[in-house]
């Protein structure tokens, strides 16, 4: 009888040490942890209202710049050029009939800004599943001219890849993904924005 009372007794002296040893290291770990989740958090929520001001911030310049095109016919396309989660804005314009350029604008600190122009007639863009650059496909007559625009310093820049002036059966070149211009009235890209 007298071994089982030790044993009791052993066992509470233990059992509330442990639970001093327990309070006094184990839940303060404990709470650290919580308070360290609770700040990731609230800084995931900052981020994301950050990311849709931003958002929102592209969107109206993009819309700014389309509006300032006033009655012009103006096409436009969104593209994430470099890969970096912000698109750039494309513009198709004709300047006269035998004159259409591309427009580049990529949003640059708080703003919208021309980055660069290239040669938009008989031209396609694709959109390139590998790489940081869109394919543009000059298709002339019987010729064709492949030439790669990425982005450099925050200016667009070119690069001819190829070029065939024997076309047979009418087979161009093509990209990944076409590169789908909207009438600038559509805002259906805008609304996107991601």
């Amino acid at each position: 009888m007298v071994k089982k009372i030790v044993l009791v007794i052993i066992i509470i002296v233990v059992s509330s040490s442990l639970g001093v040893l327990f309070t006094k290291y184990v839940f303060p770990i404990i709470n650290d942890y919580e308070i360290s989740l609770k700040s990731e958090k609230v800084d995931m929520e900052n981020s994301e209202v950050a990311e849709n001001k931003i958002n929102e911030s592209i969107k109206n310049n993009y819309s700014k710049i389309l509006q300032s095109y006033g009655e012009k016919e103006v096409y436009y396309a969104l593209s994430d050029i470099e890969k970096d989660g912000t698109q750039e804005l494309i513009i198709k314009i004709a300047e006269s009939d035998s004159n259409y350029k591309y427009i580049f604008y990529k949003y640059i600190d708080n703003e919208a800004k021309i980055i660069g122009m290239i040669n938009a007639l008989n031209t396609s863009l694709y959109q390139m599943s590998v790489g940081k650059y869109l394919m543009a496909v000059n298709e002339n007559l019987d010729s064709e001219t492949v030439t790669n625009i990425y982005i450099e310093n925050n200016e667009i820049k070119t690069e001819e890849v190829s070029h065939r002036d024997e076309i047979i059966d009418n087979k161009y070149t093509q990209g990944d993904v076409l590169l789908n211009l909207i009438d600038k009235t559509n805002k259906t890209y805008l609304e996107n924005i991601k």
